[in-house]
């Protein structure tokens, strides 16, 4: 049996991912790293100055 995300679980989700794209965008601000957007996968895959992706967001 499949459990639905409850309304907690769902806003817990919506502030991490808030949290995560400040943080990102801070880090972007600074010159730390940049997101790229794929338009063939439809995802933004974040990287630091030396080119290691840190991570892709869907």
């Amino acid at each position: 049996m499949s459990e639905e995300p409850t309304d907690e679980g769902k806003r817990h989700d919506s502030v991490v991912t808030e949290e995560l794209l400040r943080s990102q965008q801070a880090l972007q601000e600074r010159g730390e790293c940049q997101g790229v957007w794929d338009d063939h996968k439809n995802i933004v895959t974040i990287t630091n100055r030396s080119g290691k992706a840190l991570q892709s967001i869907a």
